[in-house]
């Protein structure tokens, strides 16, 4: 599989009230958002320290599930040095997590990988993180430990729920998108947008925005081309085919210019049958692509030039 780097910046903690059991904040706290590689290292950690996890727990200052799966973490995680406690603080996309603190390197590895057939569903190979783990649920920490054991068995139910439902979603958004699999072509993407994932999986919407909150998968086409991709450029919208129609009207007119000069947004609007607001938007407003005479600076300076305005706006 492929790799991609991302930084990910500070977000809010989790507000939750602290006058409840920690059987109550299991039962309330979701925990799909959180990556299932951090709730397979935070679950190890457990288990093979649990004197120390149940120490940190009566240690916390409140008793949400998120905060608890980070602490542990972070103090039971080696450092680059090896050493416990005072390492790599903050896991992939740990949206919630209050020790979120500035900005970080983290290593984001596909969920899936799609390979396009022309005509046919898609073949769909799932990382390994994503393969059902009975043992799991087998696993027993001592009665000693009630805090540990109780944040272990709900992470071990987040993720059998989370890998059970995030195989349904994209096993469904695969087949419902073979076309732009097959071919890697935009403008082949069929509308589906998350609120039909939901309906079709019989999930709640909000459901499906956390399961799908920065996951990235690999799709390689029938003739052998390979991209990785967010998930959610495969839920696309009635608005995201007009931007992908427009934009495929609009970038050849841009590779020309280097050779033709450079036109007007009027002038691109005219030849595209885009309206001029939208071919503004488009070129200027989100995609930072200089006017007519910038443009026209950048090919004389030189002539191989070129500008090109992205299908995806992330």
């Amino acid at each position: 599989m492929g790799s991609l780097g991302m930084s990910l910046s500070q977000r809010p903690q989790l507000g939750l009230s602290q006058n409840l059991k920690l059987s109550q904040i299991i039962s309330r706290v979701n925990l799909s958002s959180i990556p299932i590689s951090t709730l397979d290292d935070v679950m190890a950690s457990i288990v093979e320290n649990p004197s120390e996890a149940e120490r940190i727990i009566k240690s916390s200052k409140t008793l949400a599930v998120d905060y608890l799966t980070n602490a542990v973490w972070g103090e039971l995680e080696p450092n680059s040095s090896g050493q416990s406690g005072g390492g790599l603080n903050v896991p992939s996309s740990l949206w919630s997590f209050n020790s979120l603190v500035g900005d970080f390197d983290a290593e984001i590895q596909p969920d899936v990988v799609y390979s396009g057939r022309e005509g046919m569903k898609p073949l769909i190979c799932f990382a390994s993180n994503l393969e059902p783990n009975l043992k799991l649920s087998q696993i027993q920490i001592p009665d000693s430990f009630p805090n540990a054991q109780k944040l272990y068995f709900s992470l071990v139910r987040s993720k059998n729920w989370t890998v059970s439902n995030l195989r349904n979603v994209y096993t469904f958004l695969g087949n419902s998108q073979r076309e732009f699999i097959s071919t890697l072509d935009p403008l082949r993407l069929n509308i589906c947008d998350k609120n039909e994932v939901a309906s079709e999986l019989d999930l709640h919407p909000s459901s499906v925005f956390r399961l799908m909150r920065d996951k990235y998968v690999e799709v390689n086409s029938s003739d052998g081309e390979s991209e990785i991709h967010p998930v959610d450029h495969l839920t696309a919208t009635r608005d995201d085919l007009k931007r992908y129609s427009a934009v495929s009207k609009i970038n050849p007119l841009l590779a020309r210019e280097n050779v033709d000069g450079a036109f007007s947004d009027k002038c691109l609007s005219n030849l595209t049958g885009v309206p001029r607001r939208t071919v503004t938007k488009y070129r200027g407003h989100l995609t930072g692509i200089p006017d007519m005479y910038a443009r026209e600076t950048a090919y004389a300076a030189d002539p191989l030039k070129e500008f090109k305005i992205p299908y995806f706006s992330d």
